[in-house]
């Protein structure tokens, strides 16, 4: 995609908010007003629980094995062998 330099910079300004005004960078569900609420409900609505699991003490490998499904020192070309 090629743009002229004025397209260029017409594109970049409108990036610029004019004086007296500010990006609201925090709303909707992440927003600090009763975002832990708002996050259980959401948990509640997928019907999954809002624990993470801890993986502390474990090895990467494994870790990645749980998570991916897969064994990443097993060989892509024969299924058999081991990378080291």
């Amino acid at each position: 995609m090629e743009l002229s330099a004025e397209e260029f910079i017409r594109r970049f300004l409108q990036h610029i908010l004019p004086c007296g005004f500010y990006k609201i960078r925090y709303f909707g569900l992440f927003a600090s007003v009763n975002r832990k609420i708002k996050i259980a409900r959401c948990f509640q609505l997928l019907g999954t629980s809002p624990e993470i699991p801890s993986y502390e003490g474990l090895p990467c490998q494994l870790i990645l094995e749980m998570l991916t499904g897969k064994d990443i020192f097993l060989c892509p070309a024969c299924k058999k062998g081991k990378l080291s």
